[in-house]
Formats: structure tokens, C-alpha cells, sequence
């Protein structure tokens, strides 16, 4: 599956559809999302509830206020 978008995005709301249309062992890769630095701690708690395999998590700055970050992660099975 692939999907760009060069609109902002709601992220929570993206976040959880991305993963329900995601099967286990797929791989979901965020490229070049930014965010402004007071707000990193909270998408990063929303990326991390998911439980996903990492295998990349890259943090870099864009500007004084703002955050890149590019992730690969793989979707691990879960109970129901």
C-alpha cells in the first residue's frame, strides 16, 4: 500500500486507519512528516501505541520550531 499526501494531515485520526487497513507483518514507512518541536512527544506517544516493529525511527530538525521524521515500521500481530 502506498499513500502521499502533501496536506496536513490529523494524525490520530490517519494513524488508526492506516493500521486497520494494514495487515500483520506489513510495513507502514512515514517519510519526511513534520511537526513543530513542542508537539514531537505527542505524536510520538501516538505512533508508539501501536506497538509496531521498528526497524527505522529517524528524528531530524526542519527548522528552529520544526521536526522531520522518517520511520519504518512493521505491523505486529495482535490478539483480539
Amino acid at each position: 500500500m502506498n499513500i502521499r499526501s502533501n496536506e496536513a494531515l490529523q494524525v490520530d485520526f490517519v494513524l488508526f486507519d492506516w493500521d486497520r487497513v494494514l495487515r500483520p507483518g506489513g510495513l507502514l514507512w512515514i517519510d519526511m512528516f513534520f511537526c513543530d518541536k513542542k508537539e514531537i512527544n505527542a505524536f510520538m506517544y501516538l505512533f508508539l501505541q501501536f506497538s509496531y516493529r521498528k526497524h527505522k525511527w529517524v528524528l531530524s530538525p526542519k527548522s528552529k520550531d520544526q521536526i522531520y521524521l522518517l520511520t519504518l515500521l512493521e505491523k505486529t500481530p495482535r490478539s483480539l
